[in-house]
């Protein structure tokens, strides 16, 4: 999964990623370059989602072994910090800088935790989703929140209640697993997904941008 982040003292959008192999790296997303960084935590067992906080320039990931803690890496200093149990395992997680709190999402729920501690403090049922399965979250400047699952682009709006409704913007399915979704700085919506290349007998990781109008797509780097 990839999540956007610029350094104070760099220009340069940076994507952020992890996986179930425990592997994170960074990847330049005007030349496609990548540069592996150290390993999630061997009690992780890996994960499918992260997200930074910009401001103080931590990555969080949350890890698919039971109790599926919350794992904080500082990206100044690359040091790794176990924050405490989620207890829910999910593939889509955003950082708000505008609350401090992380939104953690699986199938229709969306949990608010507390980066300190990966405790849960409130729920949301999101209703529109034609898809449960896979995609991520993230937040525009503006504060929209969009979802992706494999059925597409979500805009969102919180309801009455502790509800989301979701928004449809794809005019059909995604034409493959989406497993991350961020803004760059430039407001550009990026989304990645894992393709098998027949050719060449083996996985690759795709990015694409994506329109936020129109939920169209193109290509932009392959990772193999």
């Amino acid at each position: 999964q990839n999540k956007s982040y610029k350094g104070k003292d760099d220009p340069t959008d940076i994507l952020y990623a992890v996986n179930s192999l425990r592997e994170m790296y960074k990847i330049n997303p005007l030349t496609g370059e990548v540069e592996y960084l150290p390993d999630l935590p061997s009690s992780s067992g890996g994960s499918w989602a992260c997200a930074i906080d910009p401001v103080e320039e931590v990555l969080y990931t949350i890890g698919i072994s039971y109790p599926y803690n919350l794992y904080a890496f500082d990206l100044i200093t690359e040091d790794w910090e176990v924050r405490g149990p989620t207890r829910y395992q999910g593939p889509r997680l955003v950082y708000n800088i505008n609350d401090g709190m992380l939104y953690y999402s699986f199938a229709y729920w969306m949990l608010l935790v507390n980066p300190e501690n990966g405790r849960m403090v409130s729920y949301s049922r999101i209703y529109g989703l034609d898809d449960l399965d896979g995609g991520d979250v993230c937040f525009a400047d503006n504060g929209t929140m969009y979802i992706s699952s494999e059925s597409g682009l979500y805009k969102c709006s919180f309801g009455d209640g502790n509800s989301i409704d979701a928004e449809r913007i794809s005019a059909e399915n995604l034409p493959n697993y989406p497993n991350s979704l961020t803004f760059d700085q430039n407001q550009e919506l990026w989304w990645a997904s894992n393709v098998y290349n027949d050719d060449l007998n083996k996985w690759e990781g795709r990015s694409f941008i994506m329109d936020t109008v129109t939920g169209a797509f193109e290509d932009r780097w392959t990772f193999t």
